[in-house]
This record gives structure tokens, C-alpha cells and sequence, in this order.
């Protein structure tokens, strides 16, 4: 406690300090208030109250700073499926933030991006640069003093940085929101670089990666976070779907006419997935819940029913189920398993990873029904309608 007081004054007063990763969100590096008394023991009980309320509100702090990323990582992202590229503030977005990027990037296993509009300048071939002695790079010359085989230029769209790694960890190094660029890569030639004639002034959250590798990275990144929190963020659109329906919506939607909506309207799996293949596996993926579980209506699945099935029946699937023999593949899920044991044959079952995806496929459905806000029952009835 000696170490959270100071005497100013005469008078007691108490101090703590706030984590580096929490003080831009709280707006202070400290926590400081006068206990009011020159007495010691005075002071350190006045102390210990206001300590434990400063270290409550840090907490809380951060399990809503780690709940909303949790969120963003576990949310769908069809932007990474669309574009090739997306920005620093975009990846950020999606639980991906610019610093987890940038390390990335300094390691060589990412490349930085800018998107150019109408830039003047030449193109030459990285051979005929002279080498900067100091850096060991090249030097850049200026735009009157161009080698002799420079051709004049006008870039429009992406180009790569010419040196990601060195970049990248100098943003981080500096954390700078803007850096100086003078060259870049001319796209598919990398032997030669675009120079433009004035440099250019690039903000960092708008330089640009590869969707896949962002893609890569959370899922890297999903996999570890804790499974009580998976299945936490997984249960939340469950329990506000059940309480909006508690409060009059219907409740006897089955969960399969659920899943059907979910793959076949526009808003729903069409948009995070193109591939029609992808889309029959996923849509079959997520009536193994109701396979294991029953068709229940929606409104009487619960988070302890997502639980069980996770518990008790998800972790006996085998992995990779379409590439089984023959012999061992049948119409059900179940009759699969069985089939497997009785064979006596020793077969791999799903990873941790592949377990918490297939987790995650239920959460997005009932994440869209809650989009929905109610409106996906009468889409829910129009479907059965038109099925017969």
C-alpha cells in the first residue's frame, strides 16, 4: 500500500498508475486524490477504498476492450472474400489491429500497399539507381536528374512499397500517422521502381494489405481465444434472440427452415460466401445441430442446448468427413460415427480450431436472425411458402 501514497503538503494522497494499453481509452496515466488526513493509517484505509474502485474500472475497462475484439474476430467478414486489399483502419475493423499488422509486415511476411491517384513521375530500372552508401539502399535522384532510360509516368491504383519490412518497422518504431514515400514497385515488374516527382505524403491507417493475409491472421487469432469465450460471445445473439421472441415474436420457427433462410436469402450466407459449393457444405454443416439436437423451434434453443452439442456430440465428428472411404461414409452424421466405430479403424476427429468454426457458423446464423429484428418471420414463412 506504501507504494500507491504520497505525502504532498502534509497530506496524504493516493496513486495508481494506469497500463500503457489502457490509458488513450481511460484519457490518464494515473489515477490520483488526496485521502484528506496527515495520518498514515488513516490514509491507507481511505487509500484502499479508492484503489479497489480505480482497479474496478480498469477491469471493466478491459473486459469491454477484449469483448469487442473477441466480437470483431469472431463476427463474419465478407470484406476479406470480396477485395484483394483492404486498409490498416478497415483490417482494424475486423479485430485486426495496425500494430499486429505492422510486426507482421516488419518479420517480410506482409507487403504495405498505396493506392495512387493521377501521380506524376518515370519509371526506371532499379539497376541503374547508384546505392546509398549510408542505408545501403538506392538513392532516389530528383525528378530533373533521372537516368538516361527513365520514362515519364502517370500511376493510378495500387503499388507496393518497395521495402515493407524497413517501413513497417519504422511506423512502429516512430509511431508516426503519416510517412514519406519517394519509390514504389511498379506492379508486376518488380525489377523496376516509379519515382514520383514529388514525394508523396501517406497516411498510415490508409496504406494497404493482402484480405487474404488479413484473413490468415485472424484466423491464427481466433484460435487463441480462450474456448469460455468463444462459447460467451456465441451464446449472447442466442439469449437476445430468445428474450426478443419472449416479448411476442414468434417462437415455432424450426431451426432448419431457419438454416434454409439463412443460405438462400441475399443477406444472409450468399453474402459472405459466392461459392455455391461452400454453401452446401455450409448449410450442411449447420443441420448437424439438428440432427444431434432436433429440429427444435428457434425460440426454445438455449445456450446450455449449443453446449451439449459442442460437449458431447461436435468433438466425436471426424475430420476431414468427405475424404473417408466409402465403406464408411452413410446419409447421417450419426450413422457415420457408428459406422467408424464399428469398423475398430483409428480415424482423426475434429481439431479445437475446426470445432470452434463450426461453432461460430450457428453464431452467425442467429446473429442474421437478429438482424433481422423480427422480419425474418414472415422471410421464414415466405420460404416455406415457396418450398411448397
Amino acid at each position: 500500500m506504501a507504494r500507491h501514497l504520497a505525502r504532498r503538503g502534509g497530506v496524504w494522497w493516493a496513486r495508481l498508475s494506469v497500463p500503457k494499453r489502457l490509458r488513450d481509452a481511460i484519457g490518464r496515466r494515473e489515477f490520483i486524490q488526496s485521502c484528506r488526513t496527515p495520518d498514515l493509517q488513516v490514509a491507507k484505509l481511505v487509500a484502499a477504498v479508492l484503489i479497489a474502485e480505480w482497479r474496478r474500472s480498469l477491469m471493466r475497462l478491459e473486459c469491454h476492450t477484449m469483448n469487442s475484439n473477441v466480437s470483431k474476430l469472431l463476427a463474419p467478414a465478407p470484406e476479406l472474400s470480396i477485395g484483394s486489399t483492404i486498409t490498416l483502419a478497415e483490417a482494424e475493423k475486423l479485430g485486426v489491429n495496425r500494430a499486429q499488422l505492422l510486426r507482421v509486415a516488419a518479420e517480410g511476411k506482409v507487403s504495405l500497399y498505396y493506392r495512387a491517384s493521377a501521380i506524376d513521375g518515370h519509371i526506371v530500372s532499379v539497376a541503374e539507381l547508384d546505392r546509398d552508401p549510408v542505408t545501403g539502399g538506392r538513392d532516389i535522384p530528383h525528378a530533373r536528374k533521372m537516368p538516361r532510360g527513365a520514362c515519364e509516368s502517370t500511376q493510378n491504383g495500387l503499388l507496393q512499397l518497395t521495402d515493407s519490412k524497413t517501413i513497417a518497422n519504422a511506423i512502429l518504431v516512430d509511431a508516426q500517422p503519416t510517412l514519406t514515400v519517394v519509390a514504389f514497385m511498379v506492379p508486376e515488374q518488380p525489377e523496376k521502381w516509379f519515382l514520383p516527382n514529388v514525394a508523396v505524403l501517406a497516411a498510415v491507417d490508409a496504406l494497404e494489405v493482402s484480405s487474404k493475409a488479413v484473413e490468415v491472421i485472424r484466423g491464427h487469432m481466433v484460435l487463441r481465444v480462450p474456448e469460455t469465450e468463444r462459447l460467451r460471445q456465441i451464446e449472447l445473439p442466442v439469449h437476445d434472440l430468445a428474450s426478443k421472441q419472449a416479448r411476442g415474436q414468434k417462437r415455432d420457427v424450426l431451426f432448419s427452415k431457419a438454416v434454409d433462410a439463412y443460405c438462400t436469402d441475399a443477406s444472409g450466407l450468399p453474402n459472405v460466401l459466392e461459392s455455391t459449393a461452400e454453401q452446401r457444405q455450409r448449410h450442411k454443416s449447420m443441420l448437424h445441430f439438428a440432427e444431434f439436437m432436433g429440429d427444435l423451434p428457434i425460440g426454445e434453443i438455449t445456450s446450455e442446448m449449443l453446449r451439449q452439442f459442442r460437449d458431447d456430440h461436435l468433438r466425436t465428428f471426424p475430420a476431414k468427413a468427405n475424404h473417408l472411404p466409402k465403406h464408411l461414409v452413410h446419409q447421417s452424421m450419426k450413422e457415420t460415427i457408428r459406422a467408424i466405430k464399428e469398423s475398430g479403424e483409428e480415424r482423426p476427429l475434429l481439431s479445437q480450431g475446426s470445432q470452434a468454426e463450426r461453432m461460430t457458423y450457428l453464431a452467425n446464423l442467429f446473429a442474421w436472425l437478429e438482424k433481422k429484428n423480427g422480419s425474418h418471420i414472415t422471410l421464414l414463412h415466405r420460404y416455406e411458402v415457396k418450398q411448397g
